[in-house]
């Protein structure tokens, strides 16, 4: 959890960042009442007796699993109460959630209560309407935009249809949901594209954007996943008429995207990381990521990201909002792991959405990507 608040006050150096709000005033408190609402429900019956049984246990059998986990947070000389407290916590984030459903259907339904509660609390009718209605603006600016373009008509209209049907998706139960095998995302995810289904899944982080013309640009980078270079390869199986564009992102002057580095692609075959079927699927579709690929610490491909970026400024620079900042969220400071398909995000908001001819007091920044040079 602690990572949520070092990602809310850390604020990248960029002076165009200055006395920018990151996120929306009621975000914090909202934030920091559903993190005081997970670590509480770790004391709920069904939870709790779980969690000291195995304490109990590790106790017994003198565990060096427990050992390091104390040491690591300097417990050793804390009261049972606290380490049954704190262990508590820990077992329930790390052993329950992150592995939910369990076997335990007491504490599946705990867990069904409690992120019920979470979601009432966090998006009401009001935050609803708001979003459907921004939604509804992106795609009608983004249709438009498409329209424009001097591609082919198949493409365009192959497009079009593709954001005329994008919807939002709203929580409502775990069973069933995106979050079914993840929780934790529900909590500290905001907005996600879902390619199969062609839909936005919305996180409470979707709570975070300041203003409603960061809002709709958050949105309008999402509809860009729904035909960046992966999902045109995977769904569209045609040319790519973002060809050009895409080589632009890679100029080293530029923006440098980088390509998914396949060279660990055979080790995780042979380890069974990898099934020789999705092993083939991954060489077909050279632009495309997976959860599970490329490993840890291992180059992800990067012009998916700033495929979505790119749209989104195009969209905003011809919205209501273009005289407004468009992504104050990315003015906080972002670690990024090795290999990230983000880059980072003082570069994603000076070299893309400034880098927009109307979108900034340069109008011959040489970063700027067109769709047609």
């Amino acid at each position: 959890m602690i990572y949520h608040l070092l990602f809310l006050f850390l604020w990248a150096k960029a002076p165009v960042c200055a006395n920018q709000a990151i996120v929306h005033k009621d975000y914090p408190q909202l934030k920091t009442k559903l993190d005081k609402k997970i670590r509480e429900a770790s004391n709920l019956e069904a939870i709790a007796q779980e969690a000291d049984t195995v304490l109990s246990k590790l106790i017994a059998n003198k565990s060096p699993v427990l050992l390091t986990w104390l040491d690591k947070r300097e417990l050793m000389a804390a009261t049972e109460e606290e380490i049954a407290k704190q262990w508590r916590q820990y077992y329930f984030e790390n052993f329950v959630l992150l592995q939910y459903p369990t076997q335990n259907q007491r504490i599946n339904r705990s867990v069904q209560n409690l992120f019920e509660q979470i979601n009432e609390e966090s998006f009401d009718a009001d935050f609803k309407r708001k979003a459907e209605e921004l939604l509804k603006k992106v795609k009608d600016q983004a249709k438009k935009l498409v329209v424009s373009w001097p591609i082919e008509k198949k493409s365009k209209t192959r497009i079009t249809h593709k954001i005329d049907t994008v919807e939002l998706y709203w929580f409502d139960k775990l069973k069933g949901s995106p979050y079914e095998n993840s929780p934790l995302e529900f909590v500290r995810w905001g907005l996600a594209y879902d390619p199969p289904k062609n839909r936005i899944n919305m996180g409470i982080e979707a709570r975070m954007y300041p203003t409603d013309a960061s809002f709709f640009a958050a949105l309008a980078h999402e509809i860009g996943h729904a035909f960046d270079p992966c999902r045109w390869s995977f769904y569209f199986q045609s040319e790519n008429p973002f060809q050009p564009l895409i080589q632009c992102f890679r100029k080293e002057k530029g923006l440098a995207a980088k390509k998914r580095d396949d060279s660990k692609m055979l080790w995780a075959v042979e380890n069974n990381k990898l099934t020789e079927e999705m092993a083939g699927s991954l060489k077909k579709h050279l632009t495309c990521n997976r959860s599970f690929y490329p490993p840890e610490g291992t180059q992800k491909e990067q012009s998916l990201e700033i495929f979505a970026d790119w749209f989104s400024a195009e969209v905003f620079a011809r919205s209501e909002y273009s005289s407004e900042f468009p992504r104050p969220d990315l003015c906080a400071k972002r670690q990024l792991s090795r290999g990230s398909s983000y880059l980072p995000n003082a570069t994603r908001l000076n070299k893309i959405y400034f880098a927009h001819p109307k979108l900034t007091k340069d109008k011959d920044s040489s970063d700027y990507c067109a769709l047609n040079p």
